[in-house]
């Protein structure tokens, strides 16, 4: 045990002189660095040429420009959206049908709580991506009401296409007498 300790001592004390040997050959470099000179403050020139404050500028550089050089390389490799041939690029593709009543399925079930399609009517969709029944069918689900002329009263007409917007306030765009009552519900 005893001979344990005084090799952890021995290699303590080369470690220090190693330190220390360190030191004075910095200390030594400095030296023929500067001319013999001790540390300047100051910027005045003396028979070094230069004061140690431009070295550490030059050097305060250096790493900048090390750090600058390591963000444009970690620039460079990002990741950038691949590129698809998709099947509605060209000049006469287009979208497939199932496609197309997906995006309107998403549409009235998450995009319709905030955004409406009051400038399209259900006949819009009639071709596109329902049939005329199943636009009807669509049409009645949403409250599609008009204002008979020769009655006073307002009834559903689901019948009517092009009168019933899709959206999500079509009952109160399409009766007149609802019209301005609609915030007020």
């Amino acid at each position: 045990m005893r001979s344990v300790e005084v090799a952890e001592v021995k290699g303590l004390k080369k470690m220090a002189a190693n330190w220390q040997r360190a030191a004075n050959g910095l200390r030594a470099g400095y030296r023929w660095f500067t001319g013999g000179q001790s540390l300047r403050v100051t910027g005045s020139r003396g028979k070094a040429g230069r004061s140690p404050m431009f070295y550490g500028a030059v050097a305060a550089a250096g790493v900048v420009a090390g750090y600058s050089v390591v963000s444009v390389a970690a620039a460079e490799a990002e990741l950038h959206p691949p590129k698809y041939a998709w099947s509605h690029k060209g000049l006469l593709s287009a979208l497939d049908h199932q496609s197309i009543r997906r995006g309107y399925l998403v549409y009235k079930e998450v995009c319709s709580a905030c955004h409406s399609m009051q400038y399209i009517s259900f006949r819009n969709l009639v071709g596109v991506s329902h049939t005329e029944n199943e636009a009807r069918v669509l049409a009645e689900e949403v409250c599609c009401c008009s204002t008979l002329h020769n009655q006073d009263n307002i009834r559903q007409n689901s019948s009517d296409l092009n009168e019933c917007p899709v959206g999500q306030f079509s009952c109160f765009m399409c009766c007149p007498d609802w019209g301005g009552r609609v915030w007020f519900l």
